[in-house]
């Protein structure tokens, strides 16, 4: 059956701090995306969207084409990610509350734990005995009070705003402000070895995006979506070049992925904004 490419990523790099114990240890980056579909990148044949940053980052790094995400909704996915466990191990199977007051979601369904468990060990408990710095910028989505990022390991934690407004200097979605505070985080630690869990809430409903964002992509498939998925790529952008100016990029693994598939079916009175099916000519593989 699937497994994480997190998990494997984690045994990789817990393999790889104490050989290179004696020069610097390697810093950690996620960048992940909330709803981003697999064909909404140029790096995967989109051609109506924007997203040089993460086309560059995918053409000099490696593009995985058949891993997968641990589930199909935001906080199993995450408590996956950022565990190496699958979801049923942690009783993590539906996103956090749930939607009890839907219809569709009033089917008996197995009890599930409301916060990532204590006791199970997060990418950055198992950093921290290795001089690690951690950091968890955006939606968390594991846990209100008592259960928040840094009950789990994580030394900062910055929620920053899931919809700060379409005109905010923020982002739609946030990503611009979340993207500022981690680059402060690099700048604050480029001296030592950090781990980076940036989870961006874009480009989850609702969509949110600049005017002039939206009239730049007039002709993509759904402009506001493309502008707004042009935004992260600008925000992703940014913690790449935070990277490259403190002289990072070369001991730093960034791993870019999206928490499930895109959106593609009607929520909150919104069109779908993932092309689905795709063209033939923006079809991959």
């Amino acid at each position: 059956m699937p497994r994480l490419l997190l998990g494997l990523f984690l045994g990789a790099l817990l393999a790889i701090v104490p050989a290179v114990a004696q020069e610097t240890p390697p810093n950690f980056v996620i960048l992940f995306a909330d709803d981003l579909g697999i064909n909404d990148l140029g790096c995967f044949g989109r051609k109506d969207q924007n997203t040089p940053n993460l086309d560059k980052l995918a053409a000099e790094g490696a593009r995985f084409t058949q891993a997968y995400a641990a589930a199909s909704v935001c906080s199993p996915s995450r408590a996956g990610l950022l565990t190496g466990q699958s979801p049923a191990r942690l009783k993590i199977t539906t996103f956090l509350p749930g939607r009890s007051d839907r219809a569709s979601q009033r089917v008996l369904a197995a009890t599930v734990n409301n916060n990532l468990p204590q006791g199970v060990q997060t990418i950055a408990q198992l950093l921290k005995p290795k001089g690690y710095t951690s950091a968890a910028v955006g939606k968390w989505h594991l846990g209100g009070k008592g259960h928040q990022p840094t009950d789990h390991g994580f030394d900062e934690y910055f929620a920053g705003k899931a919809n700060p407004g379409a005109e905010s200097p923020q982002g739609g979605k946030g990503e611009l402000g979340h993207a500022d505070y981690a680059v402060k985080f690099i700048q604050k630690n480029k001296g030592k070895p950090f781990f980076l869990y940036l989870a961006f809430d874009n480009p989850h409903i609702p969509l949110a995006a600049p005017a002039k964002g939206i009239e730049a992509n007039a002709k993509s498939f759904h402009p506001t979506y493309a502008a707004l998925v042009e935004s992260l790529d600008v925000a992703c952008g940014r913690v790449l070049k935070a990277l490259e100016d403190n002289g990072l990029s070369k001991n730093t693994f960034v791993v870019f992925a999206s928490d499930n598939g895109g959106v593609h079916i009607s929520e909150l009175k919104e069109s779908p904004p993932t092309r689905r099916p795709l063209p033939d000519d923006l079809r991959i593989g």
